[in-house]
């Protein structure tokens, strides 16, 4: 029969000091999970551009979908993100089916032709995706085609003068 020993004075002492001490903790608030006086603070934040809101909130570990959600007030950084560069990037790179609404919006507000709303922005990057328009001659084809009927939320005026009529070039110079 085996009988079982009870701790001894010194194993519980040892016991207590080691909860006592936090295992080398240092700084709580740290240790603690994001809070909504955190989060409110970056989306009222006169401070950081809508961009800089939007990296903030990801880095928070908060999924992209509920970050669209709390910054539906933010015209560029309330679908999906990106700036003027990530947009340049994929319009050179003839990848306009990967451009986000927030993306489309930089680029258009770059060319002065026109300020595409959240809804124009998405209707034009769900009409590239749709009618696989990847690059800037894509989308000069497709506007020239005849038979072409476009969603009720995209200007053919708009989109010709963002997207066929300014150059990469003259966007590119509004890089900083």
């Amino acid at each position: 029969m085996t009988t079982k020993r009870l701790p001894t004075a010194t194993a519980l002492a040892a016991l207590a000091l080691g909860l006592a001490g936090g295992c080398g903790q240092r700084h709580y608030e740290a240790a603690l999970p994001t809070t909504l006086e955190d989060v409110q603070a970056l989306i009222d934040s006169e401070v950081l551009e809508p961009t800089e809101k939007r990296a903030a909130l990801t880095a928070l570990g908060i999924d992209p979908v509920i970050v669209n959600g709390l910054l539906k007030d933010e015209r560029l950084a309330n679908q999906f993100g990106g700036d003027l560069a990530s947009a340049v990037d994929k319009v050179a790179a003839d990848r306009l089916t990967e451009l986000t609404p927030d993306e489309v919006q930089y680029y258009g507000d770059a060319t002065a032709v026109t300020t595409f709303s959240d809804d124009q922005a998405q209707a034009i990057v769900d009409l590239f995706i749709e009618n696989d328009l990847n690059s800037l001659a894509d989308v000069a084809d497709f506007l020239d085609d005849p038979t072409t009927v476009l969603p009720d939320e995209v200007d053919e005026t708009d989109l010709r003068g963002v997207f066929v009529e300014t150059s990469l070039d003259e966007v590119r110079d509004k890089l900083p």
